[in-house]
């Protein structure tokens, strides 16, 4: 069964899972809700979270690949041979 993200509260499918109450937390929820937390825990229960804490860049990944894509030429231009 999927549960939704406890955060947000959309269907988490890629998530993480509290082991003392099954509380669910998307990756990238937990990146940003854990960010700068040294002990970071469960929204819920208030437990220890036990797992590694995802490090998201969404913004600075999308930015640089739109910024490559707008420098790409756009296509090449058609030679012609000389005779």
């Amino acid at each position: 069964m999927v549960k939704p993200c406890a955060i947000c509260h959309s269907l988490a499918f890629q998530s993480q899972t509290c082991e003392n109450c099954g509380v669910r937390i998307h990756l990238p929820c937990a990146a940003k809700f854990f960010k700068n937390n040294t002990d970071p825990r469960c929204p819920s229960c208030k437990d220890y979270w036990p797992h590694e804490i995802p490090v998201f860049q969404s913004q600075t990944l999308s930015q640089s690949a739109s910024s490559r894509a707008s420098t790409a030429p756009a296509s090449t231009a058609s030679r012609t041979r000389r005779k």
